[in-house]
Protein backbone atom coordinates (compact mmCIF):
# COMPACT_ATOMS: atom_id res chain seq x y z
CA UNK A 1 0.00 0.00 0.00
CA UNK A 2 2.79 2.24 1.12
CA UNK A 3 4.01 1.67 -2.73
CA UNK A 4 1.06 3.04 -4.83
CA UNK A 5 0.71 5.88 -2.48
CA UNK A 6 4.33 6.63 -3.83
CA UNK A 7 3.29 6.25 -7.26
CA UNK A 8 0.60 8.41 -6.81
CA UNK A 9 2.17 10.82 -5.49
CA UNK A 10 5.25 11.00 -8.29
CA UNK A 11 2.46 11.16 -10.89
CA UNK A 12 1.26 14.26 -8.91
CA UNK A 13 3.96 15.84 -9.08
CA UNK A 14 5.28 14.82 -12.70
CA UNK A 15 1.53 16.33 -13.59
CA UNK A 16 2.33 19.58 -12.26
CA UNK A 17 5.61 19.64 -13.31
CA UNK A 18 4.64 19.20 -16.97
CA UNK A 19 1.97 21.58 -16.07
CA UNK A 20 4.20 24.54 -14.90
CA UNK A 21 6.26 23.26 -17.83
CA UNK A 22 3.77 23.87 -20.43
CA UNK A 23 2.23 26.91 -19.02
CA UNK A 24 5.94 28.92 -18.95
CA UNK A 25 6.46 27.70 -22.60
CA UNK A 26 3.90 30.14 -23.54
CA UNK A 27 5.64 33.17 -25.28
CA UNK A 28 4.65 36.80 -24.24
CA UNK A 29 3.41 36.98 -27.72
CA UNK A 30 1.37 34.49 -27.19
CA UNK A 31 0.14 35.31 -24.18
CA UNK A 32 -0.54 38.95 -25.29
CA UNK A 33 -2.68 37.81 -28.65
CA UNK A 34 -4.83 35.43 -26.41
CA UNK A 35 -5.44 38.40 -24.67
CA UNK A 36 -6.11 40.87 -27.51
CA UNK A 37 -8.51 37.86 -28.80
CA UNK A 38 -10.44 37.55 -25.92
CA UNK A 39 -11.02 41.62 -25.59
CA UNK A 40 -11.87 42.08 -29.16
CA UNK A 41 -13.70 38.77 -30.59
CA UNK A 42 -16.99 39.85 -27.65
CA UNK A 43 -17.03 43.07 -29.34
CA UNK A 44 -17.59 41.92 -33.15
CA UNK A 45 -20.60 41.48 -35.18
CA UNK A 46 -19.58 38.30 -36.26
CA UNK A 47 -16.38 37.10 -34.49
CA UNK A 48 -16.22 33.44 -36.47
CA UNK A 49 -14.92 35.15 -39.41
CA UNK A 50 -11.97 37.35 -37.38
CA UNK A 51 -8.22 35.62 -38.22
CA UNK A 52 -4.94 36.27 -37.18
CA UNK A 53 -2.89 37.81 -40.03
CA UNK A 54 0.52 38.83 -38.36
CA UNK A 55 1.51 40.24 -34.73
CA UNK A 56 5.04 42.65 -34.39
CA UNK A 57 7.42 41.78 -31.14
CA UNK A 58 6.20 43.00 -27.91
CA UNK A 59 8.38 46.20 -27.13
CA UNK A 60 8.43 48.59 -24.21
CA UNK A 61 5.43 51.13 -23.86
CA UNK A 62 5.89 54.20 -22.31
CA UNK A 63 2.57 56.93 -21.88
CA UNK A 64 2.65 59.60 -23.99
CA UNK A 65 0.15 62.11 -24.69
CA UNK A 66 -0.91 60.37 -28.21
CA UNK A 67 -2.34 57.76 -26.51
CA UNK A 68 -3.68 59.29 -22.90
CA UNK A 69 -7.43 59.50 -23.44
CA UNK A 70 -7.90 62.11 -20.63
CA UNK A 71 -6.03 64.50 -23.21
CA UNK A 72 -7.21 63.35 -26.20
CA UNK A 73 -10.68 64.30 -24.26
CA UNK A 74 -9.36 67.36 -23.49
CA UNK A 75 -8.30 68.26 -27.30
CA UNK A 76 -11.47 67.39 -28.38
CA UNK A 77 -13.07 69.40 -25.85
CA UNK A 78 -10.98 72.08 -26.87
CA UNK A 79 -11.79 71.35 -30.63
CA UNK A 80 -15.27 71.94 -29.81
CA UNK A 81 -15.35 75.21 -28.48
CA UNK A 82 -12.26 76.51 -30.63
CA UNK A 83 -13.58 79.79 -32.42
CA UNK A 84 -14.57 79.66 -36.56
CA UNK A 85 -15.33 82.24 -38.63
CA UNK A 86 -18.90 81.34 -38.72
CA UNK A 87 -19.02 82.21 -34.79
CA UNK A 88 -18.71 86.01 -35.73
CA UNK A 89 -22.62 85.89 -36.66
CA UNK A 90 -23.70 84.11 -33.02
CA UNK A 91 -25.79 86.17 -30.86
CA UNK A 92 -22.75 88.56 -28.77
CA UNK A 93 -23.45 86.55 -25.02
CA UNK A 94 -23.22 82.94 -27.21
CA UNK A 95 -20.10 83.91 -28.89
CA UNK A 96 -18.21 85.54 -25.75
CA UNK A 97 -18.85 82.29 -23.65
CA UNK A 98 -17.52 79.69 -26.66
CA UNK A 99 -14.55 82.23 -26.26
CA UNK A 100 -14.58 81.41 -22.32
CA UNK A 101 -15.11 77.63 -22.71
CA UNK A 102 -12.30 78.11 -25.34
CA UNK A 103 -9.70 80.03 -23.14
CA UNK A 104 -10.55 76.97 -20.58
CA UNK A 105 -9.50 74.23 -22.29
CA UNK A 106 -6.79 75.74 -23.85
CA UNK A 107 -5.06 76.48 -20.28
CA UNK A 108 -6.31 72.86 -19.28
CA UNK A 109 -4.57 71.34 -22.67
CA UNK A 110 -1.12 73.62 -21.82
CA UNK A 111 -1.63 72.36 -18.29
CA UNK A 112 -1.68 68.72 -18.56
CA UNK A 113 0.89 69.26 -21.39
CA UNK A 114 3.34 70.68 -19.13
CA UNK A 115 2.94 68.27 -16.43
CA UNK A 116 2.57 65.86 -18.43
CA UNK A 117 5.97 62.74 -17.01
CA UNK A 118 6.27 60.08 -18.97
CA UNK A 119 6.75 56.27 -17.80
CA UNK A 120 7.02 52.27 -18.40
CA UNK A 121 2.96 51.43 -18.76
CA UNK A 122 3.84 47.74 -20.09
CA UNK A 123 4.34 46.46 -23.76
CA UNK A 124 3.50 47.28 -27.41
CA UNK A 125 2.71 45.37 -30.44
CA UNK A 126 0.82 46.52 -33.85
CA UNK A 127 -1.28 43.61 -34.35
CA UNK A 128 -2.75 42.46 -37.90
CA UNK A 129 -6.34 40.98 -38.76
CA UNK A 130 -8.95 40.04 -40.60
CA UNK A 131 -12.34 40.66 -40.06
CA UNK A 132 -15.62 41.71 -41.08
CA UNK A 133 -17.00 44.81 -41.80
CA UNK A 134 -20.67 46.30 -41.48
CA UNK A 135 -21.45 45.71 -45.30
CA UNK A 136 -20.07 42.16 -45.10
CA UNK A 137 -16.89 42.50 -46.77
CA UNK A 138 -13.54 41.07 -45.01
CA UNK A 139 -11.04 43.40 -44.63
CA UNK A 140 -7.39 43.81 -43.09
CA UNK A 141 -7.27 45.96 -39.96
CA UNK A 142 -4.56 46.94 -38.10
CA UNK A 143 -4.25 48.20 -34.11
CA UNK A 144 -1.68 49.45 -31.79
CA UNK A 145 -2.26 47.59 -28.93
CA UNK A 146 -1.03 48.22 -25.56
CA UNK A 147 -0.54 45.73 -22.36
CA UNK A 148 -0.15 46.10 -18.69
CA UNK A 149 3.28 45.11 -17.02
CA UNK A 150 2.56 41.90 -16.72
CA UNK A 151 0.87 41.17 -19.93
CA UNK A 152 -2.29 40.03 -18.08
CA UNK A 153 -4.69 42.21 -19.79
CA UNK A 154 -4.59 44.82 -22.24
CA UNK A 155 -4.38 48.48 -21.15
CA UNK A 156 -5.88 50.06 -24.39
CA UNK A 157 -6.26 50.04 -28.52
CA UNK A 158 -5.88 51.92 -31.49
CA UNK A 159 -7.01 51.15 -35.05
CA UNK A 160 -4.39 52.33 -37.42
CA UNK A 161 -5.91 53.49 -40.78
CA UNK A 162 -5.05 51.71 -43.46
Amino acid sequence: MHNSNMKIQIRHITFLFLTFALISCTSPEEKARHIFEETLLPRMGNPDLYEFVSMTPLDSAYSSLNIDRSYLSLKDSLKKYTISKYDVMLPKQKYHKKKQQEEKYKNAVREYEESFKSQFIGWHSTIEFRAENLLGAKWLYSAEVYFDKDITELIDFFPKAQ
